[in-house]
Formats: structure tokens, C-alpha cells, sequence
């Protein structure tokens, strides 16, 4: 039975040795190892500083709410625009955008008030953001002290 055994297992080593070797005297063509298609569409930087790069998709320019809607009945969005700023106005709730987003890179710019007021949570309107922002967020809150 060792016997058997043995030249099992001797048997699988010599078989997966011989399909894993390669014949050395094929040179290899960077075309069977690299990807050539599809060509990634070439993404130019806006032309000011903070301007959006060529592929971005703009859901707030500063001047209105036109790409973000109510986020419990998706009425437009009763935020108001003041001085080129996005601001919250928590007595009307939480704002979204129109459209769904599953893969994505983020770029957000936001500002903290001067007078917060209350605690914890209810201290600001970041509810909206993905919870890894709002976990960032909070860290901070944490670290500048009490923003």
C-alpha cells in the first residue's frame, strides 16, 4: 500500500511539473501577457485649479440644486444655494442625488461652521454622505476637536 502511495504521489509531481514548464526556447510576446483592449478614454484635468477633469460628472457647480432631489420623496431639493455654498437647512432633511452611483471616485469639497449647535449626530447634516465619509467625518470631529 506505501508503495502505491508513493508512486501516486511521485506520479502527481512529475505530471504537474510537466504542465507547468514552459518551453524556453519560445521567447514570450508582451501580447500574450498584457492587455491591449480596451484602450481607457484619456482623462485631461480641468484647465483652472479645482476645475473637474474631462470624465467628471458635476453634481454641484455652485449655483444651483439641479442634480439632487429629497431624499425620502425625491422632490427637488429644498437646500438653498448661498455665495457659490451648498447649504444645509436640517428642518427640511436629507438631500441625495438623482442619479445612482455604484462605482466611483469622489472628489467633495465642504466647509464647517463656525457656531455648531447641538450634540453629536444632530451637530451637522453629513447624514447624507456614504458612511465611509460620514465615519471619516467624525474622525475629524475628532481630531481638530469640537467641529
Amino acid at each position: 500500500m506505501k508503495k502505491q502511495m508513493l508512486y501516486a504521489c511521485s506520479l502527481m509531481v512529475v505530471v504537474a511539473g510537466g504542465a507547468n514548464s514552459q518551453d524556453a526556447s519560445v521567447p514570450a510576446k508582451p501580447e500574450d501577457t498584457e492587455q491591449w483592449q480596451p484602450v481607457p478614454v484619456t482623462v485631461t484635468p480641468g484647465e483652472k485649479g479645482g476645475a473637474a477633469p474631462s470624465d467628471a460628472i458635476v453634481l454641484f457647480d455652485g449655483k444651483n440644486l439641479d442634480q439632487w432631489v429629497m431624499a425620502g420623496d425625491h422632490s427637488p431639493a429644498r437646500w438653498h444655494v448661498e455665495h457659490g455654498d451648498m447649504v444645509v437647512d436640517k428642518a427640511v432633511g436629507n438631500i441625495e442625488t438623482k442619479r445612482l452611483f455604484k462605482n466611483y471616485q469622489l472628489h467633495l469639497e465642504y466647509k464647517i461652521p463656525a457656531n455648531i449647535a447641538g450634540e453629536g449626530q444632530a451637530r451637522g447634516g453629513q447624514t447624507h454622505l456614504p458612511r465611509r465619509l460620514r465615519d471619516l467625518h467624525a474622525r475629524l470631529r475628532e481630531r481638530i476637536g469640537n467641529v
